[in-house]
């Protein structure tokens, strides 16, 4: 697949794919301000169904930064929207789009801005949007400057639409960062009862939280400690079902350090 028009180097950045439909992200597309495309297959061909243009329109929100995709959702974060060029990024927002009788609307549905938003007076921000994963009716939303303190913890905040389909616009949960500048939420994945949180700082990590009877604790069930020295483990992570992997790129630290991967079942 090819940018369809006035991409940037970010086209591809961000991918999803679900069935005979595909998400891409492009966080620096349409002249900077970001862009996602959705292209569906049929017959062995691929083709543009819709393009999402970046709803404030505003150079450098980095709407498209991180994409995730499900059944008839779509969630495309702005990592640093809204972006005021006088104060600098924002806090972050994300934007949900729900399919209707088979269409992808070009407006969103639900707007989630960061709940906390940036520090005032300083270049600390959330970057609530840094990541997303999306399952049945949960959004989760990896906030990496975390919390809007100079400390960045990381957060991820946790939306579940109602029985009628309608998307709260505050967090039903909020999961905490463990200690400063952990980077807690630089990644996420999820399944219908498990969260997966990279906290990649150091070592880096990757935090386990299970729901029970649909009511997520704020607390991890357990953590998967990085075993390798300054092997960042849980920059990325991917789950399916109750098998995750988690990307660990920093190696051990060293001069030509390797990165590796790791597969875990829970």
């Amino acid at each position: 697949i090819i940018c369809p028009d006035n991409c940037q180097q970010g086209f591809g950045s961000t991918i999803k794919l679900s069935g005979t439909t595909a998400v891409i992200g492009d966080g620096s597309g349409n002249s900077g301000d970001g862009s996602a495309y959705i292209y569906s297959e049929s017959g062995g061909v691929w083709r543009l169904v819709a393009t999402l243009l970046d709803p404030r329109a505003t150079f450098n929100d980095g709407f498209g930064d991180s994409v995730a995709f499900g059944g008839t959702t779509i969630v495309i974060g702005a990592t640093y929207s809204p972006y005021n060029t006088g104060i600098g990024p924002g806090g972050g927002t994300v934007y949900i789009y729900s399919q209707k009788g088979g269409v992808w609307p070009t407006s969103p549905t639900v707007t989630l801005t960061d709940p906390v938003g940036p520090v005032l007076g300083s270049a600390v921000t959330d970057n609530f949007g840094y990541s997303v994963a999306l399952s049945g009716s949960t959004v989760a939303v990896g906030a990496v400057g975390g919390n809007g303190t100079n400390i960045q913890n990381g957060a991820v905040m946790l939306y579940t639409a109602n029985r009628a389909g309608v998307w709260p616009t505050y967090p039903t949960t909020i999961l905490g960062g463990p200690y400063a500048y952990s980077a807690f939420g630089y990644s996420v994945a999820m399944n219908t009862t498990m969260v997966f949180v990279g906290v990649p700082s150091l070592n880096g990590a990757v935090e386990v939280f299970t729901a029970t009877n649909g009511v997520w604790p704020i607390y991890p069930a357990f953590t998967v400690g990085g075993p390798l020295t300054y092997g960042e483990l849980g920059v990325s992570v991917r789950s399916d079902g109750s098998t995750f992997i988690a990307g660990a790129p920093g190696g051990n630290g060293g001069a030509g350090a390797v990165g590796h991967a790791y597969i875990y079942s829970v």
